[in-house]
């Protein structure tokens, strides 16, 4: 073979890898764009881009940005992060495809609160519940307390019934001798449950007050409620009765958006004692003291002068009326990615069922939750303010339960 051909062969070969070379790059497209989150609006950094069917890959930035070299224009690119449901688009010969990702409601329902910060729920070793909020929507629960009350397996709710008294709360019974009550975090930040323990040596009313009480339950985005000893021991022995955690609700960045709740209604007692008229009253006290010896009362016995005839009370006429419950929240919530606000206001006032002058109980509260971002940095504030009025029904130890002395025993 003589040099001629050689050198034909050669270049020969040179043109075909010149033209294949070209071919190749002349397929390849390259592809940028930005992610965003669907909620806020804010970038997301780290979110995995990938070339269906191929390895090539790339990974946004902290401005949620990317470039990405495809292998052609009709190529499809899968967009895949953590908490938020993994897309695919094609991207038809476009140059910028940009993208914003919806968060995995399902994925986001699996994480609690554990401390100072979030879990996945399989990874809790301990016994951690989550509240259904929406189903406290659903109920007339003005207090926080009370809402928990068919919510939580293990956790029982015992209330007095009068405006403003804080419900006894026992998570898987008595935990300890000198205080039952769990231990109330809202916001991070532990609340006592009550102010004041008073009741009467005759069993009287019960003085506990304030606390979790005074908290607007509309403000409320989640509960979770720990259990047991290893899901509460960050708090160490206030969560001996267990831990409610409680996260009230942020801003969103968006359009300004009003919400406002309001709701009436009327109390009465669901049931009365079928009692004894003045005539049965006085045979039944006759004989009761016949039988134990006694003489008779100077005012039941038909031969004094001192006889009753002219009284015949129903005292729980006399005293039960009917009552009422007024609940008004207005919220406001907005902002842009960088800065979001969340404010509401709220006045409840519910007055009982007990005559002259009845028991009482007014609310009015204010909070504001605010967010800020500055590149790396996060800033948070959440300022609540709650002034309460409340007229309680006696309480002394001096005297016997009021509704016990609205049944004669004879």
């Amino acid at each position: 073979m003589d040099k001629k051909h050689l050198l034909r062969t050669g270049l020969a070969g040179l043109l075909f890898l010149f033209f294949t070379a070209g071919t190749s790059m002349a397929q390849e497209h390259t592809v940028r764009g930005t992610v965003t989150e669907a909620a806020t609006g804010i970038t997301l950094p780290g979110v995995n881009i990938q070339e269906v069917g191929t390895t090539r890959g790339a990974v946004t930035d902290s401005n949620g940005e990317y470039a990405i070299t495809l292998s052609g224009p009709n190529a499809s690119l899968r967009f895949s992060f953590v908490g938020f449901v993994t897309q695919t688009l094609e991207v038809a010969g476009r140059g910028v495809v940009n993208i914003t990702l919806q968060a995995d409601v399902a994925t986001l329902q699996e994480m609690v609160v554990v401390g100072y910060g979030t879990q996945p729920k399989a990874d809790v070793t301990g016994s951690v519940s989550v509240v259904n909020v929406e189903n406290l929507e659903r109920v007339s629960g003005h207090n926080v307390s009370r809402a928990l009350q068919g919510q939580v397996s293990g956790v029982s709710v015992q209330g007095s019934g009068e405006p403003g008294a804080v419900p006894h709360v026992k998570i898987r019974g008595v935990g300890s001798f000198s205080n039952t009550e769990p231990l109330y975090v809202v916001d991070g930040v532990p609340i006592a449950n009550y102010v004041g323990v008073s009741a009467g040596q005759y069993g009287g009313s019960d003085s506990r007050t304030g606390g979790i009480t005074d908290l607007n339950p509309s403000d409320i985005e989640s509960i979770q409620v720990l259990k047991d000893a290893s899901a509460a021991a960050i708090y160490g022995s206030r969560g001996a009765n267990g831990v409610i955690i409680i996260t009230t609700k942020r801003g969103q960045a968006g359009d300004l958006k009003v919400n406002y709740e309001g709701s009436y209604g009327l109390q009465n007692i669901a049931y009365r004692w079928d009692l004894t008229n003045r005539e049965q009253y006085q045979e039944i006290n006759n004989l009761a003291r016949q039988n134990a010896g006694m003489f008779l009362a100077r005012g039941n016995n038909p031969n004094r002068d001192e006889y009753i005839t002219d009284i015949d009370t129903d005292w729980q006429d006399a005293v039960f009326e009917t009552g009422h419950i007024t609940d008004h929240s207005l919220s406001l919530s907005g902002g842009t990615a960088s800065s979001r606000y969340f404010a509401s206001f709220n006045f409840f006032d519910q007055s009982g069922t007990m005559a002259g002058p009845p028991p009482h109980y007014t609310r009015y509260s204010v909070r504001l939750n605010a967010d800020q971002e500055k590149g790396r940095f996060k800033f948070g504030q959440s300022v609540y303010y709650g002034h309460t009025e409340q007229v309680r029904l006696s309480s002394s130890q001096w005297e016997p339960p009021i509704i016990g002395t609205l049944i004669p025993i004879p």
